[in-house]
């Protein structure tokens, strides 16, 4: 799933440097917790992030949430879904990290839709 997040990201905004992503349970990568470590300690000390993962509760979150803890500038959002990330990737830099994360998943949820209750008229979607 973060290869495929990361690989439409790079379609639709070209090579991204400041982003990296770790597929676990593919691969070989069974030991969630040593790769988690390993991504984290490859970060520069006193530099800020945030790390997105895709269920809150599932082992990924958890192992993050694990090797995080009591540090300083790095951030957890769970649930992450593309126009989330792209949301705080394309954000103005001089913005507060947790009020963009806030706002980011604020303007995410207004995407997630139940379709069917959607109706097109005229090629305009309106509300049943």
């Amino acid at each position: 799933m973060a290869r495929g997040v990361v690989d439409s990201i790079k379609m639709l905004a070209g090579e991204q440097t400041q982003i990296d992503y770790l597929c676990g349970y593919v691969d070989g990568n069974e030991n969630i917790e040593q790769a988690v470590r390993a991504k984290l300690d490859a970060i520069e000390p006193n530099q800020e992030i945030v790390v997105f993962t895709d269920l809150f509760g599932g082992s990924v979150n958890n192992a993050v949430l694990q090797a995080v803890k009591g540090a300083e500038g790095i951030h957890v959002v769970a649930g992450m879904n593309l126009a989330l990330i792209l949301g705080i990737l394309f954000a103005p830099e001089e913005a507060d990290t947790q009020t963009l994360i806030h706002n980011s998943i604020a303007e995410a949820r207004k995407g997630i839709l139940y379709c069917n209750d959607l109706a097109v008229e005229d090629g305009v979607l309106e509300e049943f």
